[in-house]
């Protein structure tokens, strides 16, 4: 049977919230789901009747609600259809899930509500929740592979641009029989995950998202980082998939901060003059644009602070600043990337953690699952994305 939302319904689903106008022009989500049924969010943000740039109180929600409407077509004025009869969203449905979404998680909260110095809205406390869904899951992932590696010879990832990765299924099932130790059940192939610098970092993502109760946005996460690369200006770049700077900017839509870090804001580290000139200019644009590269040249990403000059250069007399790197064990778990995008990797309590993709699944600790502070990581720049409410 078909689900309908009436106006009551509406009404008390959307009761004293508001939605940010700009925010919702610029969520991509909500533009396809209004386009599949046929209109924009133009049509949407017609319910700012006042235009202060919000949609809040009754008139306006009384006018959203009719524009929700138009993408239905039950010719009921007084209602709209969201799920059809075997369950699946329509455009319908699907607009408003979206709305409903932009509606709980705008920043929210006051001096007098919050406690000093900690964001208490309900963006921050999901972001903190996630935060730390995302820390235990990451380290009972690595632990639970290694500790397979140990008790019976093979674990649980292994790298997708591994040897063993290339082989067929019949020769993969053979290694695994010999790589099994004695008393052990040998392992499906079809057991084990594949896995890389990305997909570590996406995998981790996913998961917490589900288990902080969000797991449609962390699939459709998933979705969006493992497709075709989409331009702004519309063209799809089917070479480009699997971006470790597509996973930082569906996280920055949902509130995630990008931290910008630099071991050396003035000379970094790098062999040869070529490379320190390509780190300076992605630290000059983070400090004077406030951008880091999406994916160049077509997205740039927002930088909302820095983590810098924690490890001068060896060529250089400047004493190390780790005010941000203390900054940075407070914060649970994040996701990250060094030099532009072209590397990815999961991050807790300021310590990275990436995944070497030549690794097979008999290999375990940093063969496979390397863990390093980031004052000792040895890429000179990159971003690192935070969840909300963790960063002080």
């Amino acid at each position: 049977m078909a689900r309908i939302v009436d106006r009551q319904a509406f009404n008390s689903a959307f009761k004293n919230k508001q939605i940010d106008v700009d925010r919702l022009k610029g969520d991509q989500q909500l533009q396809q789901a209004a386009a599949a049924g046929g209109g924009s969010v133009d049509d949407l943000a017609r319910a700012d009747l006042d235009r202060d740039g919000k949609i809040a109180g009754g008139d306006e929600m009384k006018e959203l609600f009719k524009q929700v409407d138009n993408f239905d077509h039950n010719r009921d004025a007084n209602s709209f259809i969201v799920k059809d009869d075997t369950g699946a969203a329509v455009p319908a449905g699907k607009v408003l899930d979206r709305l409903a979404f932009l509606a709980e998680n705008r920043q929210t909260g006051s001096a007098a509500t919050a406690a000093p110095g900690v964001d208490n809205s309900a963006r921050a406390q999901a972001g903190r929740r996630l935060a730390q869904e995302g820390r235990s899951g990451l380290l009972e992932r690595t632990a639970r592979h290694n500790q397979l590696v140990e008790e019976r010879g093979v674990g649980t990832h292994y790298g997708d641009h591994s040897w063993y990765s290339s082989m067929s299924y019949q020769d993969k099932r053979k290694q695994l029989q010999e790589w099994t130790k004695a008393g052990q059940t040998p392992v499906d192939p079809n057991q084990l995950k594949q896995t890389s610098c990305v997909g570590w970092a996406l995998e981790n993502v996913v998961a917490a998202y589900d288990k902080a109760g969000r797991g449609e946005r962390g699939r459709e996460i998933q979705r969006i980082v493992q497709s075709a690369y989409t331009d702004p200006s519309g063209k799809v770049h089917r070479d480009l998939k699997g971006m470790g700077g597509i996973l930082c900017r569906e996280l920055q839509k949902d509130g995630w901060q990008a931290i910008y870090f630099a071991h050396d804001s003035k000379n970094p580290d790098e062999p040869g003059s070529t490379a320190r000139q390509q780190h300076q200019g992605y630290t000059n644009m983070a400090k004077g644009q406030k951008k880091f590269w999406a994916v160049y040249p077509y997205e740039k990403l927002r930088v909302d602070d820095y983590v810098m000059d924690y490890r001068p250069s060896s060529d250089s007399n400047r004493q190390p600043d780790l005010s941000g790197i203390e900054k940075l064990k407070n914060v649970p778990f994040a996701v990250g990337v060094a030099k532009g995008g072209t590397h990815c990797f999961a991050m807790h309590d300021g310590v990275v953690s990436e995944n070497h993709w030549t690794a097979g699944p008999n290999d375990a600790g940093s063969s496979i699952f390397e863990e390093t502070p980031l004052q000792d990581w040895g890429w000179s720049t990159g971003l690192i994305m935070v969840p909300p409410g963790t960063w002080k």
